[in-house]
């Protein structure tokens, strides 16, 4: 049984909801990354000194096939919202989201004129 991925739009009130007709085919989600900076000391034997900040923010993407013009017409009108939107991938984890990019592949195929491939960066907001 397929389990298909959804973003989800909460800004209007009454929450939003587009199925992926396709789930990505590939995924890489948002990873930790410290923010550390180091510091020589000043005194002769030159020990280090780490300092620990907030984490930066969480980077991600997703990438996949799209086989209809309707499918990539919802892409991009959902890649187009600047604001959070709710990613929920097939294990029902889910991601705040800002999307950052969309880049697009075109495949030319004699049989399907629709066929493209696709790249989506987001951040992770909380």
């Amino acid at each position: 049984m397929r389990v298909a991925w959804t973003l989800t739009d909460l800004s209007t009130g009454t929450p939003e909801t587009f199925t992926f007709p396709i789930n990505p085919r590939e995924f890489k989600p948002p990873s930790r990354t410290a923010r550390i900076t180091t510091v020589l000391t000043t005194a002769p034997s030159g020990g280090r000194v780490f300092f620990g900040g907030a984490d930066d923010v969480g980077k991600g993407s997703m990438s996949g096939a799209v086989t209809t013009a309707e499918f990539k017409a919802d892409l991009d009108e959902w890649a187009a919202k600047w604001w959070p939107l709710v990613l929920t991938d097939d294990r029902g984890n889910e991601y705040n989201i800002l999307i950052e990019k969309v880049e697009w592949e075109r495949l030319h195929r004699a049989t399907n004129r629709d066929r493209y491939n696709y790249t989506i960066t987001f951040l992770e907001v909380t």
